[in-house]
């Protein structure tokens, strides 16, 4: 080229200089030259090789300079002087490129003309290892663009054919990435459990000895972190440092996706562990997640009311993690400063709080105003439709009627005052419907749809908003959606009501879309990314509100009332275990003959009693209560802890509940009465309701159970019982050792333990061993690990457990004490034999020692999460701790009743036989002094009575 130059500057000197001839012929010359160098090579530079041209790409691509990359790539992409394959590679990074610059249709197109020069569809022969490593790279691309696009299911397939061609060459590292790409298609497609037992499958498959073959996702559950990680700690995983935390993180964050926060913790605090100098690059998107993680954590503890130290600890983490970093992308960045606003206008801004961060707010506006300009400089995707509408949710609230129960629909909505808008909503919606419309992403487009509908409720515009909710709905029904469809059928039904039209039908949607929500979470691979727990209690109250105040209520209405209050029962419980762990059976009540139900539902100015005959009739009372139930109620709880004489109060609330049912009572003469109660009525022992001369307990056997759906019609009834007691009367060592490691246990209120031995547990448990044949662990023998080994010897049906401990209103804050502190999850899969015969599923649990935390409704239903969850039938627990010395009168004389009908050879009914104790304790058969409720009453039977 040089050489050509100078011969044309020589022709134009010439040109000025000479005559026309001279001109033609040094041209003629010219030419000539120039066509003997080129056939020479030396007037056309020699094309780049692909590999330098790919080299070139990657450095612009890294580089984030995709206009560079672009035209870097274009002598490849129709040059027949390059082989197939390397065309199809540059089309493929085309495609990558066009990805990042948003710009779909054409990185459509360019995929597809890569897989178009290599379609190995009908191929004469195999594909050499070459080309399957390419047409490989082009599945994995097309799976993340389809994934873009909300394809989940399409991109999941690409990814399963890249993982095929990489098993095939023997590429082990392709293999790993293309399942935690399968795995990321998995959750998107709500199979978190599947992907979760897939990454573990993947993960541990040639691990250490210490990995149990078919290890599933479940077994993790449960877990401390310090736990998971000391059971990574024996594993060697088989991949390169940067997958093995690739690994890690996407198991941390489906651990997460499954509400078990727990272990997601220990996982991810591994990842960042092994966070080397080799793979630093990976750590702001390992941040990112730690931040959620921790997020969730404090929303968590805001919901248990816990802000001291869990809480503060957790928010500072979260917060901490979410900071600027060296190395973040745009995207990380945007997520980062996105996953703040909401942190801060979850914990601070939301009223719950008491001790909110005065800067929250100007944090909150500062980030309100940056992030929707970030959102237009990032390329389009689905999830910046996502992120348009969750800020315009900030500032609508949209989740605002789902934090608390109310008893009436809340306050018209409004605009927080944060410097914001209506229009600033109105474009951040309008860009995002847009950009959904374009990506034809139906599910995005719903969710839009359901955002213009909030909007139009807070500007007051009733009419318009149930307009957009009904088109948010009609793109949810055409997907299946039900985890959009029950909020939107919620948000009808609220719009419904507040234009005075009936809801009920609306209600009834949400409920059924609700229902086959909950058939996902329990089936064997598919959940949901929300705590039901958490967002819809208030939806199943709202609608058996609606329902009652129906005059003159139809059998199927109450039937519909008794359904929607069960699935709240059942969701609490959840939400308890901050995991899915109940799995509903079908209820008859024939199956229970000689039972009356008594379910009862509280309101804060009423009850409403439903008695349930064993052949279904349900007899409805509405009982009007002259003052607030909630105060009587707290007020009756605490008198009865503190053994005040408050028989009138018990009066009036045998009264209110008892007394309206007893002409049926009569006639029906049951020979059980069960309470499935609902509301604040759960903290009040039903044994001790008082007609002015006799305890409710001394009439009738007693047990409480959640749900009937829960129950199994099936009996205590052995050749020989056999126990495992287990106790501990000596604290103090215990609670040093403790103390030690107090970081561990954030939540136990060691302060409330202190100076408080038990000086009975031995005479309790040895007296109980003169009636049922046991095995004894006492003080020091009792340890954790020799429960768990003697439980699954199989001998035992029943387990006796005689120690401090709490049952609160949620997981993290109930334990036992062993050797340390037994949570009760770890109990709970302890007591799991996962006997498939079910024949040697625990049968009794007792917690002679524990007692229900203060102020606590849902602490029965902790004990009822624990039978469900660990297959144990029944548990007798206590509402409060009680002098221990009474306690080992009771328990005896309860073993006492279940050995005297082993040995006539009846059917053991559980419940009779503490009856039995209690009105032995009502009779002064232990003493005058325990003759008072407060020593007898606390001890209440949940689940089956058999």
């Amino acid at each position: 080229m040089v050489i050509a130059s100078w011969i044309l500057s020589r022709l134009r000197l010439k040109r000025r200089r000479g005559g026309c001839l001279r001109y033609w012929r040094s041209l003629g010359l010219t030419l000539l030259l120039v066509l003997l160098l080129g056939k020479l090579g030396w007037g056309t530079p020699e094309p780049q090789s692909p590999q330098l041209v790919f080299e070139q790409w990657r450095s612009h691509y890294q580089n984030q300079a995709y206009d560079a990359a672009l035209e870097t790539l274009t002598p490849l992409l129709d040059s027949e002087n390059i082989s197939g394959a390397n065309r199809a590679l540059a089309y493929n990074y085309r495609a990558l490129t066009q990805q990042k610059q948003g710009d779909w249709q054409q990185a459509q197109r360019a995929i597809e003309r890569a897989w178009q020069l290599l379609d190995p569809s009908e191929p004469s022969t195999p594909p050499n290892p070459e080309t399957q490593r390419i047409l490989a790279a082009i599945l994995t691309t097309r799976g993340q663009i389809e994934l873009a696009l909300g394809q989940p299911d399409a991109a999941y397939e690409r990814w399963r054919q890249a993982t095929d061609y990489y098993r095939d060459l023997g590429y082990a590292e392709g293999v790993t990435g293309g399942i935690l790409n399968q795995a990321q298609a998995l959750q998107e497609l709500g199979f978190t459990v599947r992907a979760c037992d897939t990454l573990l499958a993947l993960s541990f498959a040639k691990g250490g000895t210490a990995i149990p073959q078919n290890l599933r996702c479940q077994q993790l559950q449960g877990q401390s972190p310090q736990q998971i990680r000391d059971w990574l700690a024996q594993i060697t995983l088989e991949t390169p440092p940067q997958l093995q935390i690739r690994i890690l993180q996407s198991l941390g964050t489906l651990l997460q996706a499954l509400g078990d926060l727990e272990a997601a913790e220990g996982v991810l605090q591994e990842a960042a562990a092994r966070v080397g100098a080799d793979s630093q690059e990976i750590y702001p998107s390992l941040a990112l997640d730690l931040g959620n993680l921790y997020g969730a954590k404090a929303r968590r503890y805001q919901r248990l009311g816990m802000f001291q130290t869990p809480f503060r600890e957790a928010r500072a983490r979260s917060l901490a993690y979410y900071a600027p970093r060296t190395g973040q992308t745009p995207q990380q960045r945007l997520r980062s400063q996105l996953n703040t606003l909401l942190l801060l206008t979850a914990l601070d801004l939301s009223g719950d709080n008491p001790n909110p961060d005065p800067q929250a707010r100007e944090t909150v506006q500062t980030l309100l105003s940056e992030i929707p300009r970030q959102l237009d400089q990032l390329p389009l995707s689905r999830q910046r439709v996502y992120d348009r509408v969750s800020v315009a949710c900030v500032l609508l609230k949209c989740d605002s009627g789902s934090r608390r129960l109310r008893e009436q629909p809340p306050e018209p909505p409004h605009l927080p005052d944060w410097g914001s808008s209506p229009q600033m909503v109105e474009q951040l919606l309008q860009q995002a419907q847009q950009e959904a419309e374009q990506l034809a992403d139906d599910r995005a487009i719903s969710y839009v749809w359901g955002a213009w509908g909030r909007l139009a409720q807070v500007q007051g515009n009733l009419s318009e908003a149930e307009d957009y909710t009904q088109k948010a709905i009609s793109r949810g029904e055409a997907l299946g959606a039900d985890e959009l469809l029950y909020h939107w059928y919620w948000q009808l039904a609220r719009l419904q009501t507040a234009q005075g039209v009936s809801p009920l039908a609306a209600y009834e949607q949400a409920f059924q879309s609700l229902k086959r929500l909950r058939a996902k979470v329990m089936s064997e691979y598919a959940t949901v990314r929300f705590s039901l727990g958490e967002q819809v209690a208030p939806l199943y109250q709202e609608y058996a509100q609606r329902l009652f105040a129906i005059e003159g209520m139809s059998q199927g209405e109450l039937r519909k009332a008794i359904e929607v209050m069960d699935a709240l029962q059942v969701a609490e419980i959840n939400d308890f275990f901050g995991l899915a762990c109940l799995e509903v059976r079908s209820r008859d009540l024939r199956e229970y003959p000689n039972t009356a139900v008594i379910h009862i539902f509280t309101f804060p100015e009423r009850f409403e009693v439903i008695l349930e005959e064993s052949d279904g009739t349900l007899k409805h009372q509405r009982v009007e209560f002259p003052e607030d139930i909630a105060t009587f109620l707290d007020s009756l709880q605490l008198s009865l802890r503190a053994n005040f004489e408050d028989q009138a109060s018990l009066t009036r609330l045998y009264d209110a509940l008892i007394a309206p049912l007893e002409a049926d009572l009569e006639i029906l003469h049951p020979q059980q009465l069960v309470f499935v109660l609902y509301g604040q009525i759960r903290q009040i022992p039903m044994a001790a309701l008082y007609d002015g001369q006799h305890y409710l307990i001394e009439a009738y056997p007693i047990a409480i159970a959640p749900s009937l759906e829960l129950l199994e019609p099936r009996g205590l009834a052995t050749p020989q019982l056999r126990l495992l007691a287990a106790g501990r009367e000596n604290f103090e060592t215990l609670l040093e050792a403790i103390d030690e490691n107090a970081s561990a246990f954030p939540w136990l209120p060691l302060q409330d333990l202190r100076h408080l031995n038990l000086y009975f547990v031995e005479e309790e448990l040895r007296g109980i061993s003169n009636f049922i044949r046991s095995k004894l662990l006492l003080e020091e023998d009792f340890t954790i690990k020799a429960l768990s080994q003697e439980i699954h010897s199989l001998n035992y049906p029943i387990v006796h457990i005689a120690s401090h401990g709490q049952f609160s209103n949620f997981a993290e804050d109930t334990f036992i004490l062993a050797d340390r502190p037994l949570v009760i999850r770890e109990l709970a899969d302890i007591l799991n034999i996962q006997d498939p015969t079910r024949r040697n599923d625990i049968e009794l649990l007792v917690l002679s020692a524990c007692e229900t935390a203060r102020e606590s409704d849902r602490a029965t239903l902790g004990m009822a999460g624990i039978a469900a969850r660990a297959g144990v039938r029944t548990i007798i627990g206590s509402f409060w701790a009680v002098d221990d010395q009474s306690t080992a009168f009771l328990m005896q004389r309860f073993y006492q009743g279940l050995n005297e009908a082993q040995n006539d050879h009846e059917t053991i009914n559980k419940a009779e036989a503490l009856r039995q104790a209690q009105i032995a304790m009502i009779q002064g058969e232990f003493g005058e002094v325990y003759r008072d409720p407060y020593f007898w009453a606390p001890f209440v039977l949940i689940g089956h009575w058999n």
